[in-house]
């Protein structure tokens, strides 16, 4: 199957000073998908960055010293097996997340509401995953 890459932007008010992070999705060629799996898309990538996140963290920092030096254990010492992701309970979060209003998804502007709606998606595309927060005060 021929993909294209998108880069989608998530917004979370109040997260780290305000900065948006920032993903590279790989979808079908078709371009046409609907809500649910831009947000499959986007729960898998995630997890493929926390993978690979867990991954070097669980590397002995000695590991990116001078190995003439190293302790032998330390070279030998296979990497401890990052946790695994329920990868389909995290998208049903993620769904029943957006179902229930908690966060909104922005396509070129546009405001997509239902998991079954259709996006047409073009590799120039703006995609904003904006989390809403509750207003607090009185």
């Amino acid at each position: 199957m021929t993909t294209q890459q998108l880069e989608v932007e998530t917004r979370i008010p109040g997260g780290f000073l305000g900065a948006p992070s920032r993903l590279v999705l790989e979808y079908p060629l078709e371009e046409t998908i609907n809500i649910a799996d831009l947000i499959r898309l986007k729960v898998e990538e995630e997890a493929r960055r926390l993978a690979a996140m867990q991954t070097l963290a669980q590397r002995p920092a000695e590991a990116g010293l001078g190995r003439e030096y190293q302790d032998l254990g330390v070279l030998g010492a296979p990497a401890p097996t990052p946790q695994p992701i329920d990868l389909e309970a995290e998208v049903q979060k993620a769904q029943q997340a957006f179902a229930a209003g908690r966060f909104l998804i922005l396509v070129d502007g546009q405001r997509y509401t239902q998991l079954d709606e259709p996006v047409t998606l073009k590799p120039q595309s703006a995609v904003k995953f904006v989390r809403l927060m509750p207003l607090t005060g009185g």
